[in-house]
């Protein structure tokens, strides 16, 4: 009855989807600080999307890593397999309009009510949160070999230097996109720019 009498009815599909991550900035769920940070950590002033606090869905290395360990090593496949669906459904749906399901989303009663697609992040920190519970309890169980954790940081490594390469295809752009916002000279090089040599 009160949803009736705010603001959020009749949202347009533009309101519904604004605050989308942008697929380009999907990098910063390995490189945080690529699109700059708050100032006061040294970084190089923000010049991504608008609203970098909705933007945000870093859940670390580490974290990525035990997700994927969590996705081999489980015990119950069935419920590993239900997390990375989620994981992948929130990561699709914080993309909001540059996917079609944020189309479909937004015909969904309830559901078309919600704003700012990117806080789908929440979804996607609680699977990899479950999944790599369930890596770290398979490797206190002493169910996983070395030799399957070295594999998975192996394969880990490899997607980490296919978003090195994508970053710097993406360079022209995201110094374009610097250049608009006022922010000097940007070198995605590892050892020019700490926001992407750290990671």
């Amino acid at each position: 009855e009160l949803l009736g009498q705010s603001a959020r009815v009749g949202y347009s599909f533009q309101d519904f989807a604004s605050h989308a991550l942008p697929p380009r900035q999907a990098l910063t769920m390995i490189f945080p600080t690529s699109f700059g940070a708050l100032p006061e950590s040294g970084a190089l002033p923000y010049f991504g999307a608008v609203n970098q606090t909705e933007l945000t869905g870093y859940v670390g290395l580490l974290g990525l890593m035990l997700t994927a360990l969590g996705v081999v090593a489980a015990k119950k496949k069935a419920l590993a397999w239900f997390w990375l669906g989620v994981a992948l459904l929130a990561f699709l749906l914080a993309m909001g309009d540059a996917t079609r399901l944020a189309r479909l989303i937004y015909h969904l009663p309830i559901l078309n009510s919600f704003r700012a697609p990117a806080r789908h992040f929440i979804e996607l920190t609680m699977a990899a949160s479950v999944l790599s519970g369930l890596a770290v309890a398979a490797i206190l169980r002493k169910e996983v070999s070395v030799r399957l954790i070295r594999r998975t940081i192996m394969i880990a490594g490899a997607a980490i230097v296919i978003c090195v390469i994508l970053l710097l295809v993406n360079s022209s752009y995201m110094s374009a996109l610097a250049a608009q916002k006022g922010v000097g000279q940007l070198s995605l090089l590892p050892w020019k720019n700490r926001a992407v040599g750290i990671p």
